[in-house]
């Protein structure tokens, strides 16, 4: 007996990149992490708690496993230094003063494997910041080893030290924004509680704070 042709469709092949493609990206936003909470930290406690406090540009950003394949993952945030924001004595930047600051955050994306800790801010390259730094853990010198160029820090309390500049291509002022969900307390008559808050009055309440608290630590 003669079979009928079935009418069904037969599915369409899809190229393996495809596949690779979608898997990687169910993984980005499966919450298989819990969310990051913070407990707020006032700003006068950053500015105290920083061994320095950096304003610069997002140059590259590089996952990594922490111990071999299918490991926790970390991202290594490298950030060009604009200037520093902490009174030296000699108004910012020094001669010697290290121009680039790497800092490790959880997460990333290793090949076809990625990790996300939902709260936690995503570095892009380009992305203008403030970091609020603890002391340095590694510092590496440049090919002549006359010079510590760059140096390894944490950022303070994960991501409660790292702060977004946005400018306005309209040439307006420029504001910052900690993108994590706690509020800034205790910041003072400058900033109080509003938001967004303007860059020239943040960097100068960062000045004015640590120059308070060097102040009431003197003998």
């Amino acid at each position: 007996m003669r079979q009928m042709p079935c009418d069904r469709k037969r599915p369409r092949h899809r190229p393996m990149g495809l596949w690779m493609a979608l898997a990687l990206s169910a993984l980005l936003v499966a919450p298989s992490a819990r969310a990051a909470t913070f407990a707020d930290m006032p700003f006068s406690e950053l500015v105290d708690r920083s061994d320095r406090v950096v304003q610069g540009t997002v140059v590259q950003t590089q996952a990594r496993f922490v111990d071999g394949p299918g490991s926790r993952i970390l991202t290594d945030v490298t950030v060009r230094v604009l200037q520093d924001l902490l009174p030296d004595g000699s108004g910012g930047l020094t001669r010697t003063s290290p121009r680039t600051v790497v800092f490790a955050t959880p997460g990333g994306v290793v090949g076809d494997q990625g990790q996300r800790v939902p709260g936690l801010p995503q570095y892009r390259v380009g992305d203008e910041v403030v970091l609020f730094l603890g002391p340095v853990a590694q510092q590496a010198n440049d090919t002549l080893g006359a010079q510590i160029l760059v140096e390894r820090r944490a950022v303070l309390g994960l991501a409660l030290g790292a702060f977004f500049v946005h400018r306005d291509p309209a040439g307006g002022p420029a504001i910052v924004r900690r993108p994590v969900d706690s509020p800034l307390g205790d910041a003072g008559p400058v900033l109080g509680h509003v938001s967004p808050i303007l860059l020239d009055r943040f960097t100068l309440a960062i000045r004015a704070r640590r120059l308070s608290h060097d102040a009431q630590e003197a003998p």
